[in-house]
């Protein structure tokens, strides 16, 4: 990462639905607590492409997997 962005350590997850259709990711973060964004199909796809890139990076890493 070339910017200086804040990072947050997740703890834990979890998936929301309400009852107008409308859906989010919950995630409990150890330094801000719990933060929860709304997600749709274009947006979980986004997402599933970028968690494969940092699982792939995270594995070229010796001993960091």
């Amino acid at each position: 990462m070339s910017r200086d962005l804040p990072t947050l350590s997740v703890a834990g997850s979890q998936t929301l639905a309400r009852a107008d259709g409308r859906v989010a990711i919950l995630l409990d973060t150890i330094e801000r607590g719990p933060i929860a964004f709304e997600v749709s199909l274009a947006t979980i796809g986004i997402l599933r492409q970028e968690l494969s890139k940092a699982e792939t990076l995270l594995r070229q890493q010796p001993g960091k997997a």
